[in-house]
């Protein structure tokens, strides 16, 4: 049988999930309960919908002589998924990479195991009729971020490469931490500029609410106008600069962590 690299991504990703599970301790403890913290707005979202309604956890669990009963909750705000794996609420959660390795760094480590999804864009985005035109025109502004998301790591690697610094305060840009993603995909009237993520970036582009600056791959967006070009699709020189260049500001991963006592 051959299978689809799309078919072989969904059962992996039921596997990975299931993998904790496949030893004789886990098969003799009958009905494991498994609760998975998952975003359905980004866009590993339609794996985790795919998931659910086909079943794949229990028939993965099922090939593997475990007896697994999967739990998702959907969490709109990510630091509150990071919480709820770091204190046990979740054994599972579907993170990006930043996200991850603050888990790593706790006393009761959360794992990485398998990978869920990546390359979303982080579009930064302005008001229609905001002045801001360039990256220049960021100083000392606000921006409101996720603190230790990829989004927040996503902007400090852009102004690393821009202005040669990582320290927002260095050029009086106010870095204002919100909790809630929904935030990012409106207009305010004491925010300058956003730091989004597709798909509700998007979707703030098409209602007319916001339109994109830069994207996290390195192109213009059409509200741009200065020294990198005017309008979309431009690749500023020092882009090149970029940690993580050519790929993104921001190499964006989605990752499954499980609990270290979970796995035991």
């Amino acid at each position: 049988m051959t299978l689809s690299r799309r078919d072989l991504i969904r059962k992996s990703a039921a596997l990975g999930l299931v993998s904790a599970f496949a030893s004789p301790q886990a098969m003799a403890q009958g009905l494991v309960e498994m609760p998975i913290g998952v975003g359905t707005h980004t866009n590993g979202g339609p794996l985790v919908i795919y998931m659910q309604e086909h079943g794949l956890i229990e028939k993965a669990s099922e090939a593997a002589g475990v007896n697994v009963a999967p739990e998702f909750q959907d969490f709109q705000a990510l630091l509150r998924m990071l919480q709820g794996v770091a204190a046990g609420l979740q054994q599972y959660g579907m993170l990006g990479s930043t996200p991850a390795i603050r888990l790593l760094a706790t006393p009761n480590p959360a794992i990485p195991t398998t990978i869920a999804g990546g390359g979303l864009d982080f579009p930064v985005q302005v008001q229609p009729d905001n002045p801001i035109c360039n990256m220049e025109d960021t100083r000392g502004k606000t921006v409101p971020t996720i603190v230790g998301t990829g989004l927040h790591l996503r902007w400090v690697n852009m102004l690393k490469a821009h202005f040669g610094t990582s320290d927002a305060r260095e050029l009086g840009i106010t870095m204002r931490n919100i909790t809630a993603v929904t935030e990012l995909f409106e207009a305010r009237d004491n925010v300058d500029a956003v730091v989004g993520l597709n798909p509700g970036s998007f979707g703030a582009k098409e209602r007319g609410v916001l339109e994109t600056l830069m994207t996290n791959y390195g192109t213009t967006g059409k509200h741009c106008d200065g020294p990198e070009g005017s309008g979309a699709g431009h690749v500023p020189d020092w882009f090149g600069k970029a940690r993580f260049a050519p790929e993104a500001f921001y190499p964006h991963r989605i990752w499954w962590p499980v609990r270290q006592q979970f796995l035991k």
